[in-house]
């Protein structure tokens, strides 16, 4: 009686349009890799939810590492199958190798858990063709000279973080993305040349959070045909955030004009913000919540804000505040709360002349303010 292993592990490997079959233990000397057969068979038992299943694998070959990680029960295992292209779980990508730029892996289509990817020098795309549905968060670590990952028919996911450790990233990869729950663009190096393009299909987010700017940021779009950035999104259903460090003007808001929750300015880090107005919000014309501008330490002035209706207005610990002549223009809904704390460099009268005129406007706003 011939008894199968416990595992066989089949990898194909084709380079470009060659019908070759690569062994990823020998070198490779090809700049694009295409790993677009893998099937991983456990004779074990016929029943997928009860196998046993190792607890970690990658495949370390010089050139590539694949990190699966998927849990089955109480079971942790690595799976692909190429036949259905579905890997039940958390997946993790990253390639290593200094010899690949462009990598494809085009049997991935679906995957229930978290999907990162990890970008390393000098690997500067990825494509994923026929990835169409993520179950969990969907982690982009821009590490180094990656500034391009394709997604084209995912449409949907819970979360997708950005993560910006390079220069010029695109995310026109994720245009086909309509709905988010939660939206995280995080910046790590001042002199990072973000260029927020893509996103232009999304129309339905919850909450949005920006960390951090750039000397250089644009908005520009280099592809026209395919949408400005946030070009369809006109409303954050939940709460907007930005940490404003490295951001010498308000980046990233897109063509939103509503925010149903809380609009927060401040700044998380010890890092100098760079922001002395508020040139970037002029689209904005509803915030549900409390709009909130604190800890900013280099904001002086406040325009470029439009006529926004709020919740409630907060204004504190911004040390270099000097006039609050931009906001004379927002209105204060119903009981809504105005409060003006710890700006030391703004004046009793300064403070004293936007209350009256708040007050002209809507009589019953609660106000708290020190200073005078």
């Amino acid at each position: 009686m011939i008894r199968l292993p416990i595992f066989i592990l089949i990898l194909f490997v084709s380079i470009g349009i060659s019908a070759n079959t690569y062994d990823l233990s020998t070198p490779i000397n090809k700049s694009e890799l295409t790993l677009d057969k893998v099937l991983y068979i456990l004779p074990k038992e016929s029943n997928a939810h009860k196998r046993d299943c190792v607890d970690q694998s990658s495949y370390h070959t010089g050139q590539l590492t694949l990190d699966n990680t998927n849990e089955i029960d109480q079971y942790r295992c690595v799976r692909w199958v190429q036949s259905s292209g579905r890997n039940i779980g958390h997946y993790k990508f990253r390639a290593i190798d200094n010899r690949f730029f462009q990598v494809s892996v085009p049997y991935l289509t679906w995957v229930s858990g978290d999907f990162h990817v990890i970008g390393e020098d000098p690997l500067d795309e990825v494509y994923f063709p026929r990835l169409s549905w993520v179950g969990g968060d969907v982690i982009l670590d821009m590490r180094n000279n990656l500034e391009y990952v394709d997604t084209p028919y995912l449409k949907k996911a819970k979360k997708l973080k950005v993560h910006f450790r390079t220069n010029n990233v695109d995310l026109n990869g994720q245009n086909a993305l309509t709905e988010l729950t939660t939206l995280e663009l995080q910046n790590e190096t001042q002199d990072n040349n973000i260029l927020l393009n893509g996103l232009a299909n999304l129309s339905l987010l919850q909450n949005y959070h920006i960390y951090g700017g750039s000397v250089q940021n644009t908005e520009s779009n280099t592809d026209p045909s395919d949408g400005g950035f946030l070009e369809k999104l006109l409303t954050v259903s939940g709460n907007l955030f930005i940490s404003a460090y490295y951001m010498p003007r308000l980046y990233g808001l897109g063509s939103i004009s509503e925010v149903v929750g809380n609009l927060t300015i401040t700044n998380t880090t010890a890092i100098s913000s760079g922001l002395n107005d508020l040139n970037g919000l002029e689209k904005i014309e509803r915030v549900g919540g409390v709009f909130s501008l604190n800890k900013l330490d280099d904001l002086q002035n406040t325009s470029g804000v439009g006529k926004p209706q709020v919740g409630g207005l907060t204004i504190e610990d911004n040390p270099m505040l000097t006039s609050l002549q931009g906001l004379y223009d927002v209105y204060i809904v119903g009981a809504g709360s105005l409060k003006i704390h710890n700006n030391d460099q703004l004046s009793c009268n300064e403070i004293t002349s936007f209350v009256q005129h708040m007050q002209s406007k809507n009589p019953n706003i609660v106000v708290s303010i020190s200073g005078c």
